[in-house]
């Protein structure tokens, strides 16, 4: 007779190697406006912010349908239940977490639909504390978006994400590029 016991990941292991996963800074880039376009964006924007001496952020915002808090949690799952239509580009669910953590210490996810704006994020203390996601209410979420200059994109609907502390481009790009 064989015994069934739950056997969890180290979970400090894991982040190590999911941030592994052989993603280019190119084609993470693209999977996020991959789930744009799947969202029907007309306009996607990708900005990098630079402040000095420290690592460089990306955002990528799209005019897209938006997700309301429950379809932002489960967009933030790993391996979540995503759509089973033929033409969507994104099938397994996992690569907007994949793509983001393969690029940046922390992802936050804002997103407005029906005049509602949740936050979401998968943070460096999170992850590594058995995979704890950060729920942001509204002000969180609205004071993340003005720190990255978005706070008057979001107007009816739409989705921002935010990548922090790239750690495979970064310092020396933002060196680079400030005056």
């Amino acid at each position: 007779m064989s015994i069934d016991e739950k056997l969890p990941p180290n979970f400090s292991k894991l982040d190590v190697a999911l941030r592994s996963i052989g993603y280019s800074f190119e084609v993470a880039v693209a999977d996020i406006v991959d789930n744009a376009i799947d969202a029907e964006a007309k306009h996607i924007l990708i900005r990098f912010v630079i402040r000095r001496d420290t690592p460089l952020d990306v955002v990528i915002y799209d005019d897209g349908h938006g997700m309301t808090e429950a379809t932002l949690r489960e967009a933030m799952r790993f391996g979540s239940d995503v759509s089973e239509q033929i033409d969507r580009l994104g099938k397994f669910g996992l690569g907007l977490k994949l793509a983001s953590l393969s690029q940046a210490r922390e992802l936050r996810v804002y997103s407005l639909k029906s005049d509602r704006l949740s936050g979401r994020g998968w943070l460096e203390e999170g992850i590594t504390r058995g995979f704890t996601s950060s729920i942001f209410d509204e002000e969180e979420s609205k004071r993340g978006l003005q720190q990255v200059g978005l706070d008057k994109n979001l107007r009816k609907q739409g989705t921002a994400v935010l990548w922090s502390r790239l750690y495979r481009v970064g310092l020396e790009i933002s060196r680079q590029i400030h005056f």
